[in-house]
């Protein structure tokens, strides 16, 4: 079961970037002290969308100002990413590209500023916290599970699989 003690998330990056991530700590391709160089693995419309979409908490700027974690190794976009799915918008990369890095939640709520979503940041059925007694509010089952399918019935279900935690 992935996640079963609900203390970790996981920043996906491409492995060229861990020199500049040793440097300066975990940062995306907005943050001051992101080269040139940065490799972006995302969804660049996605990234675009987050860098004028505001966060729902009083005074956290926009998304896009954020570095967002998911709460599972296996996510949505690590998925298109290697398998080509969304190519190409999304770029196709080799395993041996990316990077997983797990954090624990405590320890990342100990820096000034950070909320987390039920479910992919920029969608408007999305909500923020930055009470991490809220976590509650996650869909725990189906992201210790891989469960992402929609085939039920449950077209909610791939929102709520890509919730974020975003320092």
């Amino acid at each position: 079961m992935i996640n079963k003690g609900r203390k970790y998330c996981y920043r996906i990056t491409h492995i060229s970037n861990l020199p500049l991530l040793l440097q300066n700590g975990i940062v995306n391709k907005h943050h001051p002290n992101a080269s040139k160089g940065y490799v972006e693995i995302g969804n660049p419309e996605i990234i675009d969308v987050r860098s004028t979409t505001p966060v729902k908490l009083d005074d956290y700027g926009m998304i896009g100002d954020y570095v967002s974690f998911y709460f599972t190794p296996k996510s949505l976009m690590l998925f298109n990413i290697i398998t080509g799915y969304r190519h190409p918008v999304v770029q196709r990369r080799s395993k041996s590209e990316i990077l997983v890095i797990r954090c624990l939640i405590e320890e990342l709520a100990k820096l000034p500023q950070w909320f987390f979503t039920d479910g992919q940041g920029n969608d408007m059925a999305s909500s923020h916290y930055n009470n991490l007694a809220d976590l509650e509010q996650i869909d725990w089952d189906c992201i210790q599970q891989s469960a992402f399918s929609k085939s039920d019935g449950d077209y909610d279900r791939p929102r709520r699989y890509q919730a974020e935690f975003l320092i």
